[in-house]
């Protein structure tokens, strides 16, 4: 009876010692499930055309030149959003889907803007020196889902750039939509972030880093924007404006902000992920998205600060 005992004895304790390993691997090795379903890269794709004024055509300089009179570039403006709602729009009452994304990628180029899309080496600086002139510029934007299917853009419901947020009508994307949280989360809560940073875009493996909420900046000799929130460990890089920070609860993932800038050490090399808080986001929803919905006003997206 009392060698049963012992054995009986020791073998809950190798049970529980093999259980506790298992935990500890499983800790270590844990896979991240994100939501990567509802991510999409937004792209727009410009196409500038510049032609030789008239009196440049007639110069015999410019006839002997062999230069054309008209010659088209391409360009290509890209960003990272999420899903956050299905619906139908208020007047066709067609099925569409809003992504949440940043403003510096839904306000239409203008002025220099559309010059940087000229390549330098010649062309550029032609048109700077009048020989050229810009005589036409059109874009087309979509957003590609994670089967790496286009869904057009249909309308801009919102341009905030006093806080960096856009909110964008797509034809229908058959993804889930994500929640935004009521409220900005903690200092110090972990976070995950799904993007593109610099185009990089391979689904369904969406890119995807961890990191901590750093809560909101609200000193404005510091802040790019007040009340902006700051992220520690996540990459990111040119298109990863407008990319969902995650975070889990009750059993959900939820965005908790969306990337729109880095800030980047004097030295090189280090930077500091921020964004618009789910504060900011949710109050572009409810005063330029619900009334648009509810058929309370056609969507007027906020003048940019042009500051």
């Amino acid at each position: 009876m009392e060698r049963r005992l012992r054995n009986t004895i020791s073998f809950l304790a190798m049970a529980m010692l093999a259980a506790s390993m298992n935990v500890a691997c499983a800790g270590i090795n844990k896979r991240v499930v994100a939501p990567t379903d509802s991510f999409t890269l937004l792209s727009s794709n410009h196409i500038v055309e510049i032609c030789a004024s008239q009196e440049t055509q007639e110069d015999p300089e410019f006839q002997s030149s062999g230069l054309p009179v008209c010659a088209s570039f391409e360009s290509k403006s890209l960003a990272s959003g999420s899903i956050i709602r299905h619906y139908r729009e208020p007047t066709e009452r067609e099925e569409r889907s809003l992504v949440l994304s940043v403003a510096h990628w839904c306000q239409p180029p203008t002025g220099n803007d559309v010059l940087q899309m000229i390549p330098r080496g010649g062309p550029r600086e032609m048109v700077m020196a009048g020989i050229y002139t810009i005589s036409r510029h059109a874009a087309i934007e979509y957003a590609i889902d994670n089967l790496g299917v286009q869904h057009n853009v249909t309308r801009k419901v919102s341009i905030d750039n006093d806080v960096d947020v856009c909110l964008i009508e797509v034809e229908r994307i058959d993804m889930p939509a994500l929640r935004i949280l009521p409220e900005n989360p903690n200092h110090g809560d972990r976070v995950l972030n799904m993007a593109a940073p610099w185009g990089y875009f391979n689904p369904p493996n969406i890119f995807i880093d961890e990191g901590l909420y750093l809560g909101e900046c609200r000193n404005p000799e510091v802040c790019r924007i007040v009340g902006e929130f700051s992220i520690s460990g996540i990459y990111a890089g040119q298109g990863s404006s407008g990319s969902p920070i995650l975070i889990r609860r009750g059993g959900r993932w939820h965005i908790a902000g969306i990337i729109h800038a880095v800030r980047v050490a004097p030295f090189g090399g280090a930077y500091l992920p921020m964004g618009a808080s789910v504060e900011q986001i949710n109050n572009v929803i409810r005063r330029d998205f619900i009334p648009y919905l509810t058929g309370q006003g056609q969507s007027n997206p906020k003048e940019p600060n042009m500051k």
